[in-house]
């Protein structure tokens, strides 16, 4: 994406994912209550596997929701790290250009791609992109009003 337009794709990226904030707080405290919750009670169908680090009783449903996103979340750094294209992104994608020094944007983008080893020109990229290289989309006429 070009530099003038990532502050408002980025902005509107972290809009969406907060938006998604509030349903989760919904949807999250019935879920412990009655769906993890009855299962850490005394005598409940968890207690003796949690009981140890959770304890039982009131609240613990909640706790179990905690312990399994958190869970999810070392898990999900774990993949991060162990992907060499993930963690060395840094060293392998080219440093941006500030606005004030780009001239010809084409140009850049073509020493971008180089440095990616993209094809730079259509004729090189594989036909299965699709509309743009080489195949011409069908395009019905306007109706005329009359």
């Amino acid at each position: 994406m070009g530099l003038e337009l990532q502050g408002r794709v980025l902005s509107t990226y972290m809009t969406l994912m907060m938006l998604t904030m509030p349903i989760g707080y919904v949807i999250i405290g019935p879920l412990a209550d009655r769906a993890f919750s009855p299962m850490l009670q005394p005598g409940g169908a968890l207690t003796d596997t949690v009981e140890t680090m959770l304890g039982t009783g009131p609240g613990r449903g909640l706790a179990l929701v905690i312990l399994i996103s958190a869970v999810a979340l070392l898990g999900w750094t774990l993949y991060g790290w162990l992907d060499p294209r993930f963690r060395y992104m840094e060293d392998d994608l080219p440093d941006a250009v500030p606005d004030a020094e780009i001239g010809d944007r084409d140009a850049e983008q073509r020493r971008a791609d180089e440095q990616l080893h993209l094809p730079t020109t259509l004729a090189d990229r594989p036909a299965s992109v699709g509309v743009g290289h080489g195949v011409q989309p069908a395009v019905a006429p306007l109706p005329t009003l009359t």
